[in-house]
């Protein structure tokens, strides 16, 4: 094993998928270390990301995160990721190319503007409702084409925790592999809480 493949088996999602046993609920995972942890450090989680894709399923998150959070007293930003719209052709006459790229590119500027107020207004309307619980949150929206990669790139101080639902059936192997909740979870460096939905 060279040391690429360590690396990759002290990740959470590592252990995740070592872990896992097809039961729904939170797993909370986070990395290995050399030296045995400072629990009231460790457990000191301050401020959760807490990524939504706007689906009732992806909500479930929310219940687990909040437990979590209100026993740290911690803050909460809610995330959303918006996958950018890009146009399937354009003509390739010289003549007409220039102005009819100019308006397809003005539309998808107003896609995009439209689909970014969509998410904000979606995350401000969870937001509010947490708030009435007197909890501190954030909103955050984000265009991107890989919602892990901006999952990621957002996972920075002072966020440091990543709280997340996963969308599959099964056990917890088949659950993550391939998916977006896959990707951050064997990509982030921070501590994760990964919730399996009733479905």
């Amino acid at each position: 094993m060279g040391r690429d493949d360590h690396a990759r088996a002290r990740t959470p999602g590592a252990f995740l998928a070592r872990q896992h046993d097809g039961r729904t609920g939170p797993h909370l995972a986070a990395h290995p270390q050399e030296q045995p942890p400072d629990l009231a450090k460790e457990l000191g989680f301050k401020h959760l990301l807490i990524p939504l894709d706007g689906t009732p399923l992806a909500e479930q998150i929310l219940e687990p995160a909040l437990t979590l959070g209100k026993a740290m007293q911690a803050d909460y930003t809610l995330l959303r990721v918006v996958t950018p719209v890009y146009p399937l052709t354009l003509p390739a006459e010289p003549a007409i190319f220039g102005s009819v790229a100019t308006d397809i590119m003005e539309r998808v500027e107003r896609t995009h503007a439209e689909l970014k107020k969509e998410a904000s207004e979606y995350l401000e309307k969870v937001a509010q409702r947490l708030r009435s619980e007197d909890l501190n949150v954030h909103t955050r929206v984000i265009v991107e084409e890989q919602p892990g990669v901006a999952i990621l790139e957002s996972a920075k101080p002072p966020l440091d925790m990543i709280a997340i639902e996963t969308h599959g059936r099964g056990g917890l192997s088949r659950l993550l592999l391939g998916s977006v909740a896959d990707k951050v979870i064997r990509g982030s460096r921070l501590p994760i809480l990964v919730h399996k939905p009733k479905v």
